[in-house]
């Protein structure tokens, strides 16, 4: 509004409508013409004998001409520097709102997106818990020892240590052997803790141990708990290093039978 109202100052008014159409009066365009009759007869160029009565009278048609012409030049430069200030205006107009508003869209988009992924990482690596215990009972050590990273996955236990996942397959086949008809048991797992930091994460789980009884009802075993560090390897969650536990007898107790 203000760059209108500081044109509007500079530009004549021709009294338009909507339309382009003049409100000028008959009258008006009867003056204008005779306006413009008297103009141009002002304009004429005084002839030579006109223009020495002139100079003995003191008149200087030159010093007429060229007060016009500083007088229109002057109106031009006055126009255009209201264009160059309404120009400025525009270009230095404060695009902080905009841009606040943007940062924060994009901001709360990002936050989205870092909170959808942790609860995907967060049931990847259940899955993970999970499927350690149904190999594991399946007695399938090679797909049981893929759920480790490949180099550096570690499994600490009862049994021994192995670092590497083909070094943790033979411990497993080793200790436990492939046999699935000698025995039946079965791990569940429970209480599991998780927490997640980028490409790592630690958790923390409760195991029972689970075998057939007398009158083939399930007997518990043992209850422990594992001791997970996880690592994100070319796109899955992996176990880094997994430490198993016995709580329930402990592991002293059952070192000492």
């Amino acid at each position: 509004m203000l760059v209108l109202r500081m044109l509007r100052g500079t530009l004549p008014n021709r009294g338009r409508d909507y339309n382009g159409l003049s409100h000028e009066p008959a009258g008006g365009m009867e003056e204008k013409g005779n306006r413009g009759v008297l103009q141009a007869r002002d304009e004429e160029p005084a002839a030579p004998q006109q223009k020495a009565a002139d100079s003995i009278a003191g008149i200087d048609h030159d010093h007429t001409l060229r007060k016009g012409e500083m007088s229109m030049n002057i109106k031009t430069t006055a126009f255009l520097f209201v264009i160059g200030i309404a120009v400025i205006m525009i270009a230095g107009a404060d695009p902080s709102p905009a841009f606040a508003e943007q940062s924060g869209s994009i901001s709360r988009h990002e936050a989205l997106e870092s909170r959808v992924q942790v609860l995907e990482d967060r049931e990847e690596i259940r899955q993970l818990l999970m499927d350690y215990g149904r190999f594991l009972d399946q007695r399938d050590f090679g797909a049981f020892s893929g759920l480790f990273a490949k180099t550096e996955g570690e499994w600490i236990g009862g049994m021994g240590r192995a670092k590497g996942s083909q070094a943790i397959r033979e411990l497993m086949e080793s200790t436990i052997g492939k046999d699935t008809s000698i025995m039946q048991s079965c791990h569940l797992f429970t209480n599991e803790t998780i927490h997640i930091n980028g490409d790592q994460a630690t958790a923390l789980t409760k195991w029972i141990f689970v075998v057939p009884g007398e009158s083939n009802r399930p007997q518990l075993v043992f209850l422990g708990h594992y001791e997970d560090s996880m690592i994100r390897e070319n796109g899955r969650w992996r176990f880094l290093r997994r430490v198993v536990r016995a709580d329930i007898p402990t592991d002293n107790q059952i070192k000492t039978k």
